[in-house]
């Protein structure tokens, strides 16, 4: 309703549980806003204990995961990204900013009652062709407790974006967690054929031991 009523040209969402941690927070936010085709722009938020709630939204196979996640407000996680600002699928809602015309073109779904609203805002404009950004230099602190996500919101948004494939993820990490972890599974067995070239990926999270037992 507010939405409908305010006259300006960007529309930012914020619940009343979360405090900005530096005056400028609004500042970058809005500068990405102007860059072409940027759908939504996010924050960087945290606990009161210093842990890390979310720094972007990873969405894969229906299922979404806040990337960083329990980790230190102080790391500066997967090659810097939970501390630069990157383009994601989707933003948390718990402070998120759009501009007017693209609010009115998308909207937040009804279907939600709770949760994942956001979550569907940024795969539906991902979707569209727009781009979502974190900005991690916009830091929020969330001064509510943790809670289970609702059951049905989960699985309207699964039912909806089972076959989305997140295009900032690569496909060797486990999307669950969100952090960013190398993943070996079974079932995922490579054939590489004439013309594709090997690559192996080495990070901070990865363990050469799981490849072989002699190492």
């Amino acid at each position: 309703f507010a939405a409908d009523e305010c006259q300006e040209d960007v529309l930012v969402f914020i619940k009343d549980t979360i405090r900005a941690v530096i005056p400028t927070w609004l500042d970058g936010m809005l500068g990405h806003l102007e860059g072409q085709q940027v759908g939504v722009v996010g924050t960087r938020t945290f606990h009161q204990a210093g842990i890390v709630t979310h720094a972007g939204l990873i969405i894969q196979d229906g299922i979404v995961s806040w990337a960083h996640a329990d980790t230190p407000a102080h790391s500066t996680g997967y090659f810097g990204m939970a501390v630069l600002s990157h383009q994601v699928s989707a933003v948390s809602g718990a402070c998120l900013a759009i501009r007017r015309e693209t609010f009115n073109e998308f909207r937040f779904s009804n279907d939600f009652n709770h949760d994942f609203y956001d979550a569907d805002l940024g795969v539906r404009l991902t979707r569209a062709g727009f781009r979502n950004v974190v900005d991690c230099t916009a830091q929020m602190q969330d001064c509510a407790a943790p809670r289970q996500p609702d059951f049905v919101d989960f699985k309207t948004f699964q039912h909806r974006h089972a076959d989305f494939v997140d295009p900032y993820l690569n496909l060797s990490f486990a999307a669950r967690t969100g952090q960013f972890a190398y993943e070996i599974l079974a079932s995922q067995d490579r054939h590489f054929g004439a013309g594709q070239e090997r690559v192996l990926l080495v990070n901070d999270s990865l363990d050469l031991t799981k490849f072989s037992p002699a190492l």
